[in-house]
């Protein structure tokens, strides 16, 4: 790809421009699914792929290898510990394998009355929270009442996550536990979208030591982790002692958790234990939250749109007599809510791009055959180096204009008894 900045290379543009323009404007110039960007900091070029078939192949078929960035690791250690988001290798497939079956359809179906129970409090203290500033807002002669979306967002899944996952009560976000892993979490987050937070991953890339360096500031421990270290502990005693009593026990994360790591009373097993519901506590947070949160906001702009679901939803009331959707129902019965939801995840996905390096060498096929720049011949699939740094993003598989902040394209073609798949 020409161009490029002498220093940042085509990186600091590819962070600028917002939802991965930068990739899919490319993706769109060149025709293909696959295009090459200059590195930053004099480090090697980075293959951004997009075709199907490349995908499969790093994430599917060849997935162990093609690891995390090796820089980015110690970071996702200090920040959420050694759970199944840092892991790598067998150490990551044996732990998919123990935890897989909590989240299967059935156990997630058995759930579902505890996350209606969280629905109706989160309903329930949101009207609460409009009276009061409606109530504020005649008294002080002011006009329409703001409601912060993302807030309330968060707060609910993080309800539904402590009830669901780990029998616990986050008190709809209100729990000092809660306040303080959230928080933690935004202001990592808002670090990464300053020019501070894009630059550090690029010198500790070029220059790896530093993420040895004995400096305290770089070595410690991140404030979620710290804290999820606490309630863990906490946790693990109770249900443990439930266990001693003969009382039954809830069939969640942490029962999982404790089954995978044994009868152990070991602090590096309990450590393990913790690492791994903070990995899901966040992992989770980040994709409901903001599916959530983006919803209302897409949803306000699109008045018709808007009509649409709730009509669906007051349609669905009549015919089930008022009776609240069960899990079966959100999955077939109410296609455009859910064609709404996948669109929300479309345009505006938590992670915007994956990076991933190769282990050893390989050989990517291509579903759409491209052209070699040097030779002018249609080649069929990428030879890859042991170290490539690739970045995958896929927008174009829906078929849509992706550029679109609008449910009205994705949605114009949509019969009402079509569910996408």
């Amino acid at each position: 790809m020409p161009g490029g900045h002498w220093f940042w290379g085509h990186e600091k543009v590819a962070w600028i421009m917002p939802n991965s323009l930068f990739y899919t404007n490319n993706f769109e110039r060149f025709g293909t699914g696959i295009f090459v960007m200059k590195g930053a900091v004099g480090q090697p070029d980075i293959l951004a792929i997009s075709d199907p078939a490349a995908i499969s192949q790093i994430f599917t078929k060849n997935a162990y290898n093609y690891v995390k960035s090796p820089y980015i690791r110690p970071f996702l250690e200090r920040l959420v510990g050694r759970g199944i988001v840092w892991s790598e290798g067998e150490d990551h497939k044996s732990q998919s394998v123990a935890l897989a079956p909590v989240f299967t359809h059935t156990k997630l179906r058995g759930h579902h009355a505890e996350m209606c129970a969280s629905a109706e409090k989160f309903v329930g203290a949101i009207n609460d929270h409009i009276d009061r500033q409606e109530s504020l807002a005649a008294h002080d002669g002011e006009g329409a009442v703001q409601v912060d979306a993302i807030e309330w967002a968060n707060k609910v899944t993080m309800d539904i996550i402590g009830r669901v996952g780990l029998g616990y009560d986050f008190q709809l976000g209100d729990a000092p536990e809660a306040k303080r892993i959230l928080g933690a979490f935004f202001e990592a987050v808002a670090a990464g979208h300053t020019l501070p937070g894009f630059v550090a991953p690029l010198v500790i890339r070029a220059f790896p030591f530093i993420a040895s360096l004995p400096i305290k500031s770089i070595q410690a421990d991140g404030v979620a982790k710290l804290v999820t270290r606490e309630l863990s502990t906490r946790l693990i005693r109770d249900r443990k002692l439930l266990e001693a009593d003969g009382q039954m026990v809830r069939n969640d994360y942490l029962s999982a958790l404790l089954r995978l790591h044994g009868d152990s009373n070991e602090q590096s097993v309990w450590d393990a234990i913790s690492d791994q519901i903070l990995a899901m506590i966040l992992a989770n947070q980040d994709d409901a939250a903001d599916i959530l949160a983006m919803a209302v906001y897409t949803l306000s702009r699109d008045k018709d749109a808007q009509e649409r679901l709730r009509n669906e939803l007051l349609s669905f009331s009549a015919s089930s007599q008022g009776a609240e959707p069960t899990y079966d129902d959100y999955l077939n019965r109410l296609p455009f809510l859910d064609a709404c939801i996948k669109e929300i995840l479309r345009l505006y996905p938590s992670v915007d791009h994956t990076e991933r390096v190769a282990l050893q060498d390989d050989i990517l096929p291509l579903s759409v055959p491209v052209k070699d720049p040097k030779s002018g011949k249609e080649i069929n699939s990428v030879r890859i180096r042991a170290g490539q740094v690739i970045r995958k993003r896929r927008s174009e598989v829906f078929g849509v204009d992706h550029r679109t902040d609008s449910l009205e394209n994705f949605l114009k073609n949509l019969a009402d008894d079509i569910r996408l798949t």
